[in-house]
């Protein structure tokens, strides 16, 4: 009996001191996955920093859709409207929804009493940001890159100039991009039916985003081709188009039941909104013809960063040849064909051709090296000290733009002046007075307690002269009832532009040739300027006045 306890003793040490071998072996493979994680994570934790660090400083608070998106959430989450003017159908509102949903949280992170008060919206492109870097490394794994391969890939389209300047700002093209790329990244993963039905609920999501999503239709098709199953692609088919279409369908129904899907008096419609869209915009002209709107669009992107832009394009077209590729490089070239064709193209168009470009140029690189591998010795050596040369030359020609591009993002303030209007007409202008400004700045003043009706306080520049039955309503006066004008850099861009000029906004160009200078901000021609409106006065040319402010009339605030 003795000997039969001490048996069982010893057994229960062993147990207790050395685990069963399966136990063993899950912790190492634990263990494994941990360390080889450990990259990846080094990868998303630079994108975090590199996108989530200065925000209210780079870049500049330059376009006015930032502040727009911003307040379409703002009105979301805290008026229950789709809009915090009356939303006309000109986007699918999923993607400031979305932004709505996080807008509290992110201003927990990023400062609910900051200014400027869109800092917590970029707060969500960071989010954006790291899980796109996430998305584009799981893509190319999927494509049969290597893991250390895979994560240059998000380190490319994450370190590039011109995506750290769009990137950082609130683009609905962002919040669009993360769902295509969520979509691609199950599309070409194991080719499993719920993970097709799942790609086309992203894509819908996309397209709900931004609409411009739906370019890249043709790609992800060609995509769930080729990574299906032959014997149940038709499946996968009808499960990723019926998904996506079930979700934006949900779009139009939602105007079908309030009564705004087909044009009538007395409310706006989706139909009016994609008309304009298509064809009420002015054309951009052709992209490569020199002076039209889209070569200058093109001339902009470029002086950002060609190295992506012009490499991954080229290389896109070369990746149609390649099966397992076809689908990612499709994408640009999408977006190429729809931009050739002279309609407008909004500045942030390339933000979704981006990451494609940078899947497009690892791929083939790679592609090139491992072919040059399965060569006899002597020509296996030469080849790969090629690919090494070219790989190396390309990293020193873009290293150091790209990374004093990387340096100001998270170091320079590039909207001083912007922080220091605002401190001034925190400090200075009654909260009863009517002040027009540009969308980015109507979220400041309804922060700092200006009414948030769209009418008596802010008004944002473009409803003044578009928006004739509500402007007749509160502002019977017209213009002259307008107190000040906070011309902040976005409404400044237009000044001397079609946008805003006495033909196409008559009553906003008037009061802005009936103001005077109460204080200015910055180097001349990048200003912000206060303005007092004064309908006595002999009008001013506001681009002469933008370009000559020491000369330009001025007034004090009226205690």
């Amino acid at each position: 009996m003795t000997a039969i306890q001490d048996t069982t003793r010893d057994t229960a040490l062993r147990a207790v001191v050395r685990p069963p071998a399966e136990s063993s072996g899950a912790s190492r493979r634990f263990r494994g996955r941990l360390m080889s994680a450990i990259p990846l994570v080094l990868v998303l934790t630079l994108v975090a920093v590199l996108y989530g660090v200065n925000l209210s400083g780079y870049p500049e608070f330059i376009n006015d859709d930032e502040g727009t998106y911003f307040a379409q959430a703002w009105a979301v989450a805290n008026e229950g409207a789709m809009a915090h003017y009356t939303y006309w159908y000109d986007h699918p509102p999923g993607g400031w929804i979305q932004l709505a949903v996080l807008l509290r949280p992110l201003q927990l992170i990023w400062g609910s009493n900051a200014f400027p008060v869109e800092t917590a919206g970029r707060g969500m492109m960071t989010l954006v940001a790291i899980v796109s870097a996430a998305l584009i490394y799981k893509v190319a794994r999927n494509l049969g890159l290597p893991k250390s391969v895979s994560l240059v890939a998000p380190l490319v389209w994450a370190l590039c100039p011109l995506t750290i300047n769009l990137g950082r700002q609130i683009f609905l093209d962002n919040i669009s991009m993360v769902w295509l790329l969520a979509c691609f990244a199950l599309v070409t993963g194991k080719p499993k039916l719920q993970y097709h039905v799942a790609a086309g609920a992203a894509f819908g999501v996309a397209v709900l985003s931004k609409e411009t999503a739906a370019v890249a239709l043709p790609a992800a098709l060609a995509a769930l081709w080729t990574f299906s199953w032959t014997r149940t692609r038709a499946f996968s088919f009808v499960g990723f188009l019926g998904t996506g279409a079930f979700l934006i369908t949900g779009w139009v129904l939602y105007a079908a039941i309030k009564n705004e899907l087909l044009p009538g008096a007395g409310h706006v419609s989706l139909w009016d909104a994609i008309v304009w869209q298509l064809h009420g915009r002015g054309g951009a002209g052709f992209l490569f013809t020199d002076g039209t709107g889209a070569n200058v669009l093109l001339k902009g992107w470029l002086g950002q960063d060609p190295y992506l832009v012009i490499v991954g394009m080229l290389l896109s077209f070369v990746g149609l040849f390649f099966r397992r590729l076809r689908g990612i490089a499709l994408v640009p070239v999408m977006y190429l064909v729809v931009a050739l064709r002279g309609g407008y193209i909004p500045g942030m168009y390339i933000i979704t051709p981006l990451p494609f470009f940078a899947l497009a140029i690892v791929y083939l690189a790679w592609k090139l090296w491992h072919v040059a591998s399965l060569r006899a010795r002597a020509i296996r050596w030469t080849a790969r000290g090629v690919i090494a040369g070219l790989i190396t030359a390309s990293v020193l020609a873009v290293g150091p733009s790209w990374a004093a591009v990387s340096v100001s993002a998270v170091t320079e303030n590039q909207n001083a002046p912007y922080e220091e209007a605002l401190a001034y007409v925190d400090a200075h202008l009654p909260r009863d007075t009517t002040v027009l400004t540009d969308d980015d700045t109507w979220n400041d003043l309804v922060k700092m307690g200006w009414s948030a009706d769209g009418w008596s306080g802010p008004i944002w520049h473009f409803k003044l002269d578009r928006d004739p039955v509500a402007r007749a309503k509160n502002l019977p006066g017209g213009w002259q009832d307008v107190d000040y004008i906070l011309l902040g850099r976005p409404m400044e861009t237009f000044v001397g532009t079609e946008i805003l000029s006495q033909k196409n906004a008559p009553l906003a160009y008037a009061a802005l040739s009936h103001s005077e200078v109460v204080k200015a901000w910055g180097p001349a021609g990048r200003q912000v300027r206060l303005l007092k409106v004064n309908p006595n006065m002999k009008p001013v040319d506001p681009e002469w006045m933008r370009l000559h402010p020491d000369q330009a009339p001025t007034a004090s605030i009226t205690p």
